[in-house]
């Protein structure tokens, strides 16, 4: 029996990328077609089958700070600044995986990331304690993500600590 996909809402990620050297700018000084440069993004967020997702509670790690800061569905994140180092042209920031994990997942849940680039999302998924399954059809990204989860020093469980799907042409 399949289960939908139930709309939860929406975050809205507020970069302050206002950097207008690399972007278009349509019609220059001219009302014709200018280019509107917006510095957020939306995280559209659904749940499987049910909005409520059940799990222990005591398998939570988010504090009450985080909670009440995070509900708030504004996130003011730069935007990652270390793109050259792993050679993606569009990472996102830890710190918005970090916060989108531990607000909706309980420790040792699947957290699944199938566009998973150089695997920002799998490697804070690690460091949280979540298991993880990445994929991606890039080898040369698929190596890097695995180089950025050796990295991560977590003690091996009984559980294997990650999956890392490759698909190749």
């Amino acid at each position: 029996m399949s289960k939908k996909l139930i709309w939860k809402g929406e975050i809205i990620w507020e970069k302050h990328n206002y950097n207008c050297k690399y972007t278009a700018w349509g019609s220059w000084k001219s009302p014709s077609n200018p280019y509107l440069k917006y510095s957020w993004e939306f995280l559209e967020i659904f749940s499987k089958g049910s909005l409520t997702h059940r799990g222990r509670t005591r398998e939570t790690d988010l504090t009450a700070d985080e909670f009440k800061e995070w509900v708030y569905a504004r996130w003011d994140i730069a935007p990652e600044k270390d793109m050259k180092k792993w050679g993606h042209p569009a990472m996102f920031p830890e710190e918005l995986a970090r916060r989108v994990i531990k607000l909706f997942t309980f420790k040792g849940d699947v957290v699944l990331d199938p566009f998973n680039g150089v695997g920002t999302t799998t490697k804070v998924a690690k460091e949280l304690g979540r298991k993880f399954i990445g994929i991606d059809i890039s080898e040369e990204y698929c190596l890097k993500a695995e180089q950025r989860l050796s990295e991560v020093g977590v003690k091996r469980r009984k559980e294997p600590e990650r999956i890392m799907l490759k698909l190749f042409d």
